[in-house]
């Protein structure tokens, strides 16, 4: 049965995917990854491209290939990139069992949201592929569901196919109005309960109904589910001549915030990385990784290079609340989530870093920058920068994602931001991350298309707002790098 169009797995740009911020951290580890400006990149499970066509547009001097088993959403991808003239982006329909890959042609590999949700033999052969297609500096990214914490997950998967069952048909919305609607059922027999399984029960269904369709039908009502250890994760990936590079998300590798006697036992397993990261996730009780891998025989550099790192671009992922002047309050760049920084050193490195605007700085640029605002010396903010990455404040990238000089003051956004106003629940900014907009907002990219000045995009929003929320709009979009 054909699953209707509303239903299908939504793709969006995800900026933990982006070649720039792979690249920047296989450069730590020795590992001298592409510049992206110039680069070869395959992903497997593309959907219709809301991944790759961002980055087709952004880099035109680079190759992408993107495969899908779901042919409707190829066709649109498709579509897609016709319309935008994009020679250098290939995606086609194909199974990656059947799909050949020449050796050593891809600089990156990109699956995300799909190795979970296959079978075993598929799993081996994604994994397989992607080890023949990556180059000898190149990097695979690949996500995956993962133990300990699936275990309380494949509750809710219980659950919903249970009721799923009730379905007279294979029907896709059937499925997922009957498994939504057992939810629901188990949740408010629970309603009185207060042990913590209750809890949980009440707060998935609460999550899971404001949820996405397709995200439910994939994650909880799809044929194949197979979370694992991350330790028996590598031992298939070794088994194809590849090796553990890093986490995306390099917080989740550091023992930080532990408590002493968990700490302790992390660090005193050094050694033995896989070990030490299956602690962590048993700590953590962890349901999600972001792995990256790469060749075998490649020899890595486990401890901080600081030329490399001084080398790369910082971008402040948490800036200062808007008019909140000198105070530790940030918000995440991405969803506006606040919180309340420590004073010292990070927070007001961090504070610099994030004048610099989502075109980041170098080291020698933040250093530059903070003369005459902080009187630390170069060893000082060089540990204040390396502590606010490592604790996820702080994004790198092998180079900028975006421009903020624009020449004569021009607001100019791609052709392909264009499009996703018109006709997508999303949109990409050019630092490859996906925001949902107003449609005032989106009225503003679309003005700005025509590349006119600020200064007459301003002008012409002062129709519909009034001159402080037109400035405070379009200074928003800035910060979230839309105009490039």
């Amino acid at each position: 049965m054909t699953t209707p169009s509303n239903l299908l797995y939504k793709t969006f740009a995800r900026r933990e995917t982006h070649p720039a911020r792979l690249g920047a951290l296989a450069r730590l580890q020795g590992v001298q990854a592409a510049p992206v400006s110039e680069c070869s990149v395959f992903e497997i499970g593309c959907g219709d491209g809301g991944n790759l066509i961002p980055l087709a547009a952004q880099y035109p001097n680079s190759r992408f290939v993107g495969i899908d088993a779901e042919s409707a959403l190829v066709e649109k991808g498709k579509r897609e990139v016709q319309e935008l003239g994009l020679s250098n982006l290939t995606i086609q329909c194909a199974d990656i069992s059947s799909f050949s890959v020449d050796e050593e042609s891809f600089d990156y590999v990109i699956c995300h949201g799909v190795v979970s949700w296959v079978s075993e033999d598929v799993q081996r052969a994604i994994i397989a592929k992607a080890a023949r297609g990556i180059t000898p500096e190149g990097v695979f990214f690949v996500s995956y569901n993962t133990f300990p914490g699936w275990r309380q997950r494949g509750v809710l998967r219980d659950i919903l196919l249970t009721g799923a069952r009730r379905a007279r048909s294979g029907d896709p919305q059937e499925r997922y109005t009957h498994a939504l609607k057992f939810l629901n059922a188990v949740a408010n027999n629970r309603a009185g309960a207060d042990d913590p399984f209750a809890a949980y029960i009440r707060e998935a269904n609460q999550r899971l109904h404001s949820s996405e369709p397709s995200y439910v039908l994939q994650e909880f009502l799809g044929e194949h589910n197979t979370p694992v250890l991350f330790q028996d994760f590598m031992k298939v990936a070794h088994g194809s001549s590849l090796q553990f590079l890093s986490e995306s998300r390099v917080v989740m590798m550091s023992a930080d915030g532990l408590p002493p006697e968990l700490r302790e036992y992390v660090d005193s397993i050094q050694d033995d990385i896989i070990g030490r990261e299956q602690s962590l996730d048993i700590v953590r009780n962890r349901t999600f990784r972001e792995t990256l891998l790469c060749r075998a025989g490649r020899s890595l550099q486990r401890g901080l290079c600081v030329e490399a790192f001084k080398s790369l671009t910082m971008v402040a992922s948490y800036i200062p609340v808007a008019g909140d002047g000198a105070s530790n309050r940030f918000q995440e760049r991405t969803t506006g989530r606040e919180l309340q920084t420590p004073p010292g050193e990070c927070s007001d490195v961090l504070r610099v870093l994030a004048s610099c605007g989502p075109k980041g700085a170098s080291f020698a640029d933040l250093f530059d920058c903070s003369r005459g605002r902080l009187s630390l010396p170069e060893k000082e903010l060089l540990v204040a920068a390396v502590t606010l990455w490592r604790s996820g404040f702080v994004d790198l990238v092998t180079e900028p994602l975006t421009a903020v000089e624009l020449p004569e003051g021009g607001a100019k956004v791609g052709a392909w931001t264009r499009l996703q106003c018109e006709r997508s629940s999303k949109v990409t900014s050019a630092l490859h991350d996906s925001y949902t907009l107003s449609p005032v907002e989106k009225r503003a990219l679309v003005l700005a298309q025509s590349g006119m000045t600020f200064e007459a995009l301003t002008v012409q929003m002062l129709q519909e707002l009034p001159e402080q929320e037109v400035r405070a709009l379009l200074a928003s979009l800035c910060e979230r790098g839309f105009f490039i």
